[in-house]
């Protein structure tokens, strides 16, 4: 694939997961901070007195990449409710989810 068509498939895939995190968002915030939901998990494992590290998207993620491996396994076939792009879109939301999250830590240090 060329460099410009690459660059062009992934302005499109950044919109879509840009999307995806905005209607994910409505549906699992209860406010308008972006990160209430893994908040709120936190939260919750705290009080019932389950370890947790601040960041619970770890577990959601190595699952996803598993889904990939065996999507991927199975020649690359999207089952009935399944697709490898719409995991590598929850990757990509994940990745933001990350950053945003760090950078509001950062911000918070630096008060």
């Amino acid at each position: 694939m060329q460099l410009e068509l690459f660059l062009e498939n992934s302005d499109a895939v950044v919109v879509r997961a840009l999307e995806m995190l905005r209607n994910k968002n409505f549906d699992y915030s209860k406010d308008e901070d972006a990160f209430s939901a893994f908040k709120c998990a936190h939260r919750l494992k705290e009080a019932i007195g389950m370890s947790c590290p601040a960041w619970h998207g770890e577990k959601a993620l190595d699952e996803i990449l598993k889904k990939v491996g065996r999507l991927v396994n199975i020649g690359f076939k999207d089952p009935n409710y399944d697709s490898v792009e719409d995991s590598v879109l929850d990757i990509i939301c994940f990745a933001l989810l990350y950053h945003g999250m760090y950078m509001e830590q950062m911000e918070g240090k630096k008060k």
